[in-house]
């Protein structure tokens, strides 16, 4: 009763949040409109109304692909790591992918390639860098243990954080200052139709892929080594999970910019319903952040109309509590986390 009571209030909040995201704004689009568009017959309307639906639409699609990514990657973390208080933030993952699209913007890469197509890239890259050395150091000075790589992670996202800050420091023109600076903040008003495409198919195949390799995952949460005593070709899916979760991190950082406690609070949640250890639970991840990120951005464009309030503030001060609460839960010896 608990998961079809949990399903059915998931569907009418899709709705509404959907419904809420295509109509609200400075200007008025009522429900026959926003269908017209939908369904391809856009024609019908003058060509203000489809452009405002259009864009409506995209960052619509990019909150819900941000949301489902950060969610997924903050439970493949919480796995792998086999710590509750891990998500793509305390492991200096989305930090990375910070700094990448922080050095796009300034144009320090000299690469004939489209700026949107090529922050997503390099935040990729520094994402599944800096991960693996989090990962690295935790293990070699810390021997492995769960506490030890959440402080390394933390270091590392404090040292990038300055790094960040610096760059924002330095640069001279002004129009970049201004692009840094909100895009730090987290927002969906600059949507890419292609880049969130691609965010969406990254999401559904790692979605898919986790589906797959279900038992495997669960086996890493008890360790490498483990994994490899119990019969499994743990090095091949830990590379994947990695790989898998720092691309959605990083497409989805560089897109929308730093988005906090997504990757925290939406794991907690979905295995409070569910449970753990469940075939579904990431895909489940996935959705529940994105409906999260979406409804977030409702709130922050209903809380400060017309221009609304950069979603990672409004996702910040939702989740500082929850990590405190968390922190106080996980602290106890008597408590042992399962995923």
């Amino acid at each position: 009763m608990r998961r079809l009571l949990t399903l059915f209030l998931l569907t009418a909040l899709t709705i509404f949040i959907v419904w809420q995201h295509l109509r609200q704004g400075e200007f008025t689009v009522d429900f026959g409109a926003v269908m017209t568009v939908i369904m391809g017959q856009g024609q019908e309307l003058d060509q203000t109304t489809q452009a405002i639906i259009a864009l409506r639409i995209n960052r619509l699609l990019l909150a819900l692909g941000c949301g489902a990514a950060l969610g997924m990657a903050g439970h493949l973390m919480q796995s792998l790591f086999n710590n509750p208080l891990v998500d793509p933030f305390t492991t200096g993952t989305a930090s990375a992918a910070a700094l990448g699209a922080n050095l796009v913007i300034l144009g320090l890469f000299p690469v004939a390639i489209p700026l949107q197509f090529l922050a997503p890239g390099i935040g990729s890259v520094l994402a599944l860098i800096i991960t693996l050395l989090v990962l690295s150091i935790g293990k070699r000075w810390g021997n492995g243990q769960p506490g030890s790589i959440l402080l390394v992670g933390i270091g590392f996202s404090s040292l990038l954080g300055a790094v960040n800050s610096l760059l924002t420091y330095m640069a001279g023109d002004e129009n970049r200052l201004k692009s840094i600076i909100f895009w730090a903040m987290g927002g969906f008003g600059t949507a890419e139709p292609t880049l969130t495409a691609i965010l969406l198919v990254v999401v559904c195949l790692v979605g898919v892929l986790t589906v797959v390799l279900h038992r495997h995952i669960l086996m890493l949460g008890l360790g490498l080594e483990r994994a490899k005593q119990l019969g499994m070709q743990g090095q091949q899916v830990y590379w994947l999970v990695l790989i898998g979760s720092s691309l959605m991190v990083g497409f989805a950082v560089a897109q929308a910019g730093i988005i906090g406690f997504v990757g925290l609070m939406v794991p907690h949640l979905v295995r409070y319903v569910l449970g753990p250890g469940k075939v579904w639970t990431t895909v489940w991840c996935g959705i529940v952040g994105a409906l999260l990120v979406s409804m977030a951005d409702v709130v922050a464009r209903l809380a400060y109309p017309p221009a609304g309030l950069p979603v990672g503030i409004v996702t910040s001060l939702a989740g500082l509590p929850f990590f405190v609460y968390l922190l106080g839960i996980f602290a106890s010896p008597k408590t042992t986390p399962q995923f």
